[in-house]
């Protein structure tokens, strides 16, 4: 008499799930001794499972789940757990374009979700690193003269997806302006001659 899992190894992503099974044999089995199964992960930190044989991903790694039933006759699998990596970049400019001597915070979206490292990091080219500074992990954008900068997100689980994009930053523009002369605000339209 033994007890087999319907697997004994597999791959998995961090927040799958997948139900492990025992069937005994012979199947005419009817003592409970073989019927009752306890289960146990070596690597909780890695993947847990639960008192029914549910397997759960928690982060890369490896571990590996047991069935054990009550007379001492057990079954292992082996599982894997792998990091989901980012299919694709995209970069999020809600302003439009940039001014001289704002600031401007860019963030980027990762393809999945759900992929286990989405952090990128910030860069832009030497031409344009002379209109604006930019921090290579938060993607804060001074900007210092007016111009095209092109900045790119780079993702950092070694994927190497990019992304880049391009922004234009335009001077401060000038929406009102007051002239004094002798002390005296000189009203809009108003002419005088200087002696």
């Amino acid at each position: 008499k033994s007890v087999k899992l319907n697997k004994r190894s597999g791959s998995m992503y961090p927040d799958d799930c997948y139900q492990l099974t025992y069937p005994i044999s012979p199947a005419n089995v009817r003592q409970e001794i073989y019927k009752t199964v306890t289960w146990t992960t070596s690597n909780p930190a890695v993947a847990f499972v639960s008192d029914e044989g549910m397997v759960y991903a928690v982060a890369p790694g490896r571990a590996t789940i047991t069935a054990r039933t009550a007379n001492g006759k057990r079954a292992t699998c082996r599982v894997t757990v792998k990091k989901r990596g980012v299919t694709s970049l995209s970069i999020v400019n809600p302003y439009g374009d940039f001014q001289v001597g704002g600031v401007y915070t860019l963030t980027a979206a990762a393809q999945p979700e759900n992929a286990t490292d989405a952090s990128v990091k910030w860069t832009m080219d030497s031409r344009s690193r002379k209109l604006a500074s930019i921090d290579a992990n938060t993607g804060l954008i001074y900007c210092k003269k007016a111009g095209t900068i092109r900045v790119t997100a780079t993702a950092k689980d070694g994927s190497r997806k990019k992304a880049t994009i391009s922004i234009n930053i335009g001077d401060v523009a000038l929406e009102s302006m007051r002239v004094f002369w002798q002390g005296e605000e000189i009203a809009q339209g108003q002419t005088m001659t200087l002696e």
